[in-house]
């Protein structure tokens, strides 16, 4: 498909180094974020069964995106 555009794919190194920034960027606001709910809400007297998981999960995907995005920049793969 890409060479139907004109385009090259990227090599191994680029693609690992895609998954390595992403997934850590990822994973270190994801835990930060995990813990401030997990402890606020139980400091609110809410259940963190009921509030963690939705909100987790949300940000999960919207911090992943936007991180993969940045790990393309950051590798080189798109300018």
């Amino acid at each position: 498909m890409l060479r139907a555009l004109g385009r090259e794919s990227a090599r191994l190194v680029e693609l690992v180094g895609v998954t390595l920034v992403s997934g850590l960027l990822t994973s270190v606001v994801l835990v930060v974020g995990l813990l401030l709910l997990v402890f606020g809400s139980y400091e609110l007297g809410v259940d963190p069964d009921n509030l963690v998981g939705p909100i987790v999960t949300t940000l999960g995907d919207i911090f992943g995106v936007v991180f993969l995005y940045v790990a393309v920049v950051v590798v080189g793969v798109v300018l």
